[in-house]
Protein backbone atom coordinates (compact mmCIF):
# COMPACT_ATOMS: atom_id res chain seq x y z
CA UNK A 1 0.00 0.00 0.00
CA UNK A 2 1.30 3.50 -0.72
CA UNK A 3 0.28 7.06 0.61
CA UNK A 4 0.35 10.30 -0.79
CA UNK A 5 2.18 13.47 1.20
CA UNK A 6 4.58 16.02 1.55
CA UNK A 7 7.84 16.35 2.58
CA UNK A 8 10.25 19.54 3.80
CA UNK A 9 7.50 21.22 1.06
CA UNK A 10 8.38 19.36 -2.12
CA UNK A 11 6.68 18.39 -4.83
CA UNK A 12 3.90 15.78 -4.17
CA UNK A 13 5.12 12.22 -4.32
CA UNK A 14 4.12 8.67 -3.18
CA UNK A 15 5.71 6.81 -0.16
CA UNK A 16 5.25 3.36 0.74
CA UNK A 17 4.66 2.92 4.65
CA UNK A 18 8.29 3.12 5.96
CA UNK A 19 9.16 5.96 3.07
CA UNK A 20 6.43 8.32 4.97
CA UNK A 21 8.23 6.91 8.13
CA UNK A 22 11.50 7.60 7.19
CA UNK A 23 9.74 11.52 5.86
CA UNK A 24 8.65 11.94 9.14
CA UNK A 25 11.85 11.11 10.60
CA UNK A 26 13.43 13.47 8.36
CA UNK A 27 11.00 16.30 9.73
CA UNK A 28 11.88 15.87 13.29
CA UNK A 29 15.15 15.84 13.03
CA UNK A 30 15.13 18.83 10.42
CA UNK A 31 12.88 20.99 13.42
CA UNK A 32 15.08 19.84 16.54
CA UNK A 33 18.27 20.65 14.97
CA UNK A 34 17.10 24.44 13.89
CA UNK A 35 15.52 24.84 17.63
CA UNK A 36 19.43 23.12 19.24
CA UNK A 37 21.20 25.27 16.44
CA UNK A 38 19.80 28.58 17.55
CA UNK A 39 21.80 28.94 20.25
CA UNK A 40 22.38 32.70 20.72
CA UNK A 41 20.64 35.76 21.59
CA UNK A 42 20.67 38.91 20.33
CA UNK A 43 19.61 42.78 21.13
CA UNK A 44 18.98 45.12 18.88
CA UNK A 45 20.44 48.01 20.60
CA UNK A 46 23.92 48.27 23.10
CA UNK A 47 22.27 50.71 25.67
CA UNK A 48 19.32 50.02 27.91
CA UNK A 49 17.65 51.91 30.99
CA UNK A 50 15.19 49.99 33.79
CA UNK A 51 13.15 51.96 35.68
CA UNK A 52 11.26 50.96 38.59
CA UNK A 53 8.52 53.32 40.49
CA UNK A 54 8.72 50.94 43.49
CA UNK A 55 11.28 48.23 44.25
CA UNK A 56 11.05 46.10 47.25
CA UNK A 57 13.54 45.18 49.82
CA UNK A 58 12.14 43.32 52.51
CA UNK A 59 12.77 40.68 55.50
CA UNK A 60 11.33 40.19 58.60
CA UNK A 61 10.41 43.62 60.54
CA UNK A 62 12.37 45.30 57.32
CA UNK A 63 10.43 46.86 54.15
CA UNK A 64 11.66 49.56 52.40
CA UNK A 65 9.87 50.84 48.96
CA UNK A 66 11.96 52.84 46.74
CA UNK A 67 11.95 54.09 43.22
CA UNK A 68 15.25 52.63 41.48
CA UNK A 69 16.95 53.22 37.83
CA UNK A 70 19.20 51.39 36.43
CA UNK A 71 21.00 52.40 33.16
CA UNK A 72 23.84 50.73 31.14
CA UNK A 73 25.63 49.72 27.97
CA UNK A 74 25.58 46.24 26.64
CA UNK A 75 29.24 44.33 25.79
CA UNK A 76 27.59 41.41 24.13
CA UNK A 77 24.35 42.72 21.68
CA UNK A 78 24.53 39.04 20.47
CA UNK A 79 25.63 36.50 23.02
CA UNK A 80 25.74 32.66 23.82
CA UNK A 81 23.14 31.05 26.20
CA UNK A 82 25.97 30.38 28.77
CA UNK A 83 25.28 31.30 32.29
CA UNK A 84 27.34 33.48 34.58
CA UNK A 85 28.40 35.51 30.85
CA UNK A 86 28.59 39.12 31.43
CA UNK A 87 26.92 40.78 28.95
CA UNK A 88 26.81 44.49 30.20
CA UNK A 89 27.55 46.83 32.14
CA UNK A 90 25.87 49.50 34.68
CA UNK A 91 27.30 52.78 34.29
CA UNK A 92 24.11 55.05 36.56
CA UNK A 93 22.03 53.63 39.85
CA UNK A 94 20.04 56.05 41.83
CA UNK A 95 17.44 55.88 44.42
CA UNK A 96 14.80 58.24 45.04
CA UNK A 97 12.98 58.81 48.43
CA UNK A 98 11.71 55.50 49.83
CA UNK A 99 8.98 54.54 51.87
CA UNK A 100 9.76 53.34 55.21
CA UNK A 101 13.45 54.18 55.11
CA UNK A 102 16.45 55.34 53.00
CA UNK A 103 19.08 53.44 50.32
CA UNK A 104 22.28 54.13 48.74
CA UNK A 105 23.93 51.99 46.74
CA UNK A 106 27.60 51.80 47.98
CA UNK A 107 29.82 50.52 45.66
CA UNK A 108 31.94 52.29 42.36
CA UNK A 109 30.26 51.77 39.46
CA UNK A 110 30.41 50.30 36.62
CA UNK A 111 28.76 46.80 37.81
CA UNK A 112 28.84 43.77 35.80
CA UNK A 113 25.30 42.66 34.66
CA UNK A 114 25.47 38.65 33.89
CA UNK A 115 23.47 36.13 31.73
CA UNK A 116 21.80 33.64 34.03
CA UNK A 117 19.11 31.84 32.12
CA UNK A 118 15.84 32.31 30.17
CA UNK A 119 12.44 30.38 30.25
CA UNK A 120 10.28 28.89 27.68
CA UNK A 121 11.26 26.27 25.15
CA UNK A 122 12.90 27.40 21.92
CA UNK A 123 12.40 28.72 19.92
CA UNK A 124 9.75 30.29 22.02
CA UNK A 125 11.80 32.47 24.52
CA UNK A 126 9.28 33.65 27.55
CA UNK A 127 11.99 35.97 29.60
CA UNK A 128 15.88 35.85 30.20
CA UNK A 129 16.98 36.13 34.08
CA UNK A 130 19.89 38.68 34.31
CA UNK A 131 21.67 39.64 37.82
CA UNK A 132 24.23 41.80 39.34
CA UNK A 133 27.17 39.69 41.26
CA UNK A 134 28.06 42.20 43.42
CA UNK A 135 26.06 45.12 43.66
CA UNK A 136 26.10 46.55 47.30
CA UNK A 137 23.45 48.74 49.20
CA UNK A 138 23.03 50.25 52.69
CA UNK A 139 19.63 50.75 53.90
CA UNK A 140 18.31 53.05 56.86
CA UNK A 141 14.92 51.63 58.74
CA UNK A 142 13.32 51.28 61.80
CA UNK A 143 13.41 48.33 62.99
CA UNK A 144 11.13 47.80 66.22
CA UNK A 145 11.60 51.03 67.29
CA UNK A 146 14.95 51.35 66.45
CA UNK A 147 16.73 53.29 63.48
CA UNK A 148 19.25 51.05 61.97
CA UNK A 149 22.20 51.07 59.10
CA UNK A 150 21.83 47.98 57.80
CA UNK A 151 25.20 47.04 54.78
CA UNK A 152 24.56 44.52 52.17
CA UNK A 153 26.05 43.01 49.18
CA UNK A 154 25.95 40.25 46.47
CA UNK A 155 28.30 37.17 47.01
CA UNK A 156 29.24 37.29 43.46
CA UNK A 157 27.34 34.52 42.22
CA UNK A 158 23.71 34.85 40.46
CA UNK A 159 21.98 34.91 43.91
CA UNK A 160 22.74 38.67 43.38
CA UNK A 161 20.20 41.15 42.88
CA UNK A 162 18.33 39.79 40.13
CA UNK A 163 16.30 40.70 36.91
CA UNK A 164 13.78 39.12 34.77
CA UNK A 165 13.93 41.23 31.21
CA UNK A 166 10.11 39.60 29.86
CA UNK A 167 9.58 38.93 26.02
CA UNK A 168 6.54 40.23 24.24
CA UNK A 169 6.06 38.33 21.61
CA UNK A 170 7.17 40.64 18.97
CA UNK A 171 10.19 40.03 20.81
CA UNK A 172 10.46 43.90 22.48
CA UNK A 173 11.05 43.66 26.24
CA UNK A 174 9.35 46.39 27.58
CA UNK A 175 9.13 45.08 31.28
CA UNK A 176 11.72 44.19 34.23
CA UNK A 177 10.87 42.25 37.26
CA UNK A 178 12.70 40.25 40.15
CA UNK A 179 11.87 36.91 40.77
CA UNK A 180 9.28 35.86 43.37
CA UNK A 181 10.02 36.87 47.14
CA UNK A 182 12.65 34.76 48.90
CA UNK A 183 14.71 33.78 45.38
CA UNK A 184 16.91 37.01 44.70
CA UNK A 185 18.88 38.33 48.00
CA UNK A 186 21.69 40.38 49.04
CA UNK A 187 23.67 39.34 52.00
CA UNK A 188 24.24 41.40 55.10
CA UNK A 189 27.72 42.79 55.85
CA UNK A 190 29.84 41.33 58.76
CA UNK A 191 29.97 45.15 59.87
CA UNK A 192 26.71 45.57 60.43
CA UNK A 193 24.45 46.07 63.64
CA UNK A 194 23.13 43.21 65.20
CA UNK A 195 19.93 43.50 64.65
CA UNK A 196 20.25 43.89 60.71
CA UNK A 197 18.53 40.81 59.17
CA UNK A 198 21.20 38.12 57.95
CA UNK A 199 19.87 39.01 54.32
CA UNK A 200 17.33 40.84 52.29
CA UNK A 201 15.15 40.37 49.63
CA UNK A 202 15.31 42.18 46.54
CA UNK A 203 12.07 42.38 44.85
CA UNK A 204 8.40 40.48 45.23
CA UNK A 205 4.74 40.80 43.94
CA UNK A 206 4.03 43.48 41.89
CA UNK A 207 7.69 44.84 41.75
CA UNK A 208 7.36 45.65 38.22
CA UNK A 209 9.39 48.40 35.77
CA UNK A 210 10.15 49.26 32.35
CA UNK A 211 13.50 48.44 30.22
CA UNK A 212 13.91 51.04 27.36
CA UNK A 213 16.65 52.19 24.53
CA UNK A 214 17.59 55.54 26.09
CA UNK A 215 16.91 58.48 25.67
CA UNK A 216 13.97 56.95 23.64
CA UNK A 217 10.96 55.16 25.10
CA UNK A 218 11.31 52.39 22.78
CA UNK A 219 11.95 49.07 23.95
CA UNK A 220 14.71 46.33 23.30
CA UNK A 221 13.99 43.57 21.15
CA UNK A 222 15.37 40.05 21.87
CA UNK A 223 15.58 37.42 18.82
CA UNK A 224 16.63 34.01 19.23
CA UNK A 225 19.56 33.40 16.07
Amino acid sequence: MSITARCKGETTVRFSRMGLALCAAALVLGAGATASSANRLSLNNSRFKMVWSEFRFQEGAVELVCPMTLEGTLSHTTFTKVAGLQVGSVTVARFGTCRGGSATFLNTLPWSLNYRLFEGTLPNIANILLYLPSVAVRLRDSIFGVQTECLYAGNGNELGLQIFALRESSGGIGTVTPPEIGTSFIEVSASAEITCPRRITTGGSGTFGTMTVPPTTNPLTLTLI
